[in-house]
């Protein structure tokens, strides 16, 4: 039979709230969901795993708007972290939760909701930075700029095309020991596609995204590695666009969505002498 001292001992650590930790990427549709619990807690229909991971203070500037949280996370959880640490082509999200699990039904208190902004390292923990949605209020982005290039970016709702339509399927032959060129006999500029056909588009693998740099041949150059990807995989290659008018019109046949000014002049008249 458990002492007394010990069922208090459980009882104190029942009452003190416990964190949840949602983790998501809606481009994607991938979810992570953990808890700071030694326990598995089910809120909402989602199972949140037990792992080692914890939240810190909210930090506020001198207004008391807030400017970030710190989260850190048990490097033993790679796949999380391989995760958070990659350059997303879309924003990964973050949202805390505090929870008492002794309640029933389980009721959340939202202790902080934001976008992963940087991961750095710290011994055996990541510490992944989260910035709250007063960083997008303060943010001056203008909807539209006067350039040669198009405003739209590729495979958006104003640019008009699908992104399925231009999906290839590669099967990779050789990956360098960086994770930085892949090669695959599909890609090859030779058969299907010209050099810097892919230039500036994407590849898939699972749930990880990487930009892709450069193309030549029947390799692709990429920005950032994608972890756990070997010879033989296979991945989803995206092509890019310049945003340039020719581009539009004759790599994509787009030229009715261009929202581009590629007519202006290159030097202003106002600085000639």
């Amino acid at each position: 039979m458990p002492t007394q001292d010990y069922l208090d001992k459980e009882l104190a650590l029942e009452r003190k709230p416990a964190e949840l930790f949602k983790i998501w990427n809606n481009a994607e549709d991938t979810y992570y969901y953990y808890t700071s619990a030694d326990v598995t807690i089910t809120y909402d229909g989602n199972d949140y795993l037990p792992a080692s991971i914890e939240s810190g203070r909210i930090k506020k500037d001198n207004t008391l708007q807030v400017t970030n949280l710190e989260i850190k996370i048990g490097y033993t959880y790679q796949t999380l972290v391989d995760y958070l640490s990659q350059v997303p082509s879309e924003l990964i999200w973050v949202e805390v939760m505090r929870v008492h699990r002794e309640q029933s039904p389980i009721e959340t208190y939202t202790k902080f909701i934001g976008q992963v902004q940087k991961v750095s390292y710290k011994g055996v923990q990541a510490i992944v930075t989260v910035v709250g949605f007063e960083y997008f209020l303060k943010m001056k982005i203008p909807k539209f700029r006067y350039q040669k290039a198009c405003n739209h970016d590729l495979f958006d709702e104003n640019c008009g095309l699908n992104a399925a339509d231009y999906k290839v399927t590669a099967v990779l032959s050789d990956v360098s020991s960086d994770g930085l060129e892949l090669t695959s006999s599909t890609l090859d500029s030779s058969s299907s596609y010209g050099d810097g056909y892919f230039t500036h588009g994407w590849v898939e693998f699972g749930n990880y995204k990487a930009t892709i740099r450069d193309h030549v041949g029947a390799v692709i150059y990429l920005k950032h590695a994608i972890p756990y990807l070997a010879a033989s995989d296979t991945v989803y290659v995206y092509p890019g666009c310049d945003g340039a008018i020719d581009t539009c019109l004759d790599k994509f046949d787009n030229l009715p969505f261009f929202f581009g000014f590629p007519y202006i002049q290159d030097e202003n008249p106002a600085t000639w002498s």
